[in-house]
């Protein structure tokens, strides 16, 4: 079984587990105050859909964006925990805004690309972490826990 053909079953799990407790998640007993935003620039619709639903099912309130143009625009007084982004998008690189991002704040970044290395991140940006896809999930989600914990 290829590695890819191993990220899909994994995929699939979680899509069954949050199929099976969407019910669960809106009558969640966490308050949005609870929960811990997570902003993520993804432009590929099926994995920013897949990365938001898994995380909502692990209790995170996503704010998703597929450019940067929409990233920018956010507004800004939501605070966030983690901020989640491509590399390769649309309008830009997500090592721009990496690099934007970590001179103006003290948040943690993690940074995902199937093309990028991190020897080619880290001469633009200094992320808190690099995750290459295609990755698994539980070690997305426990790069996330340990960043957010920090």
């Amino acid at each position: 079984m290829t590695y890819l053909q191993l990220w899909r079953l994994s995929i699939r799990k979680y899509i069954t587990i949050i199929i099976k407790h969407i019910a669960c998640i809106r009558c969640s007993n966490y308050k949005l105050s609870d929960m811990k935003t997570i902003l993520l620039l993804e432009d590929d619709k099926d994995i920013r859909e897949v990365i938001h639903l898994i995380l909502e099912e692990e209790n995170y309130q996503v704010i998703s964006f597929s450019t940067i143009t929409e990233f920018s625009n956010r507004d800004k007084s939501i605070h966030a925990d983690l901020f989640l982004l491509d590399v390769m998008l649309p309008d830009g690189s997500g090592l721009d805004v990496c690099e934007q991002l970590s001179s103006a704040e003290m948040t943690p970044i993690l940074v995902m690309s199937a093309h990028a290395t991190l020897k080619d991140i880290e001469t633009k940006c200094q992320p808190s972490n690099f995750i290459q896809k295609p990755f698994d999930i539980e070690n997305l989600l426990k790069q996330i826990k340990n960043h957010i914990a920090n």
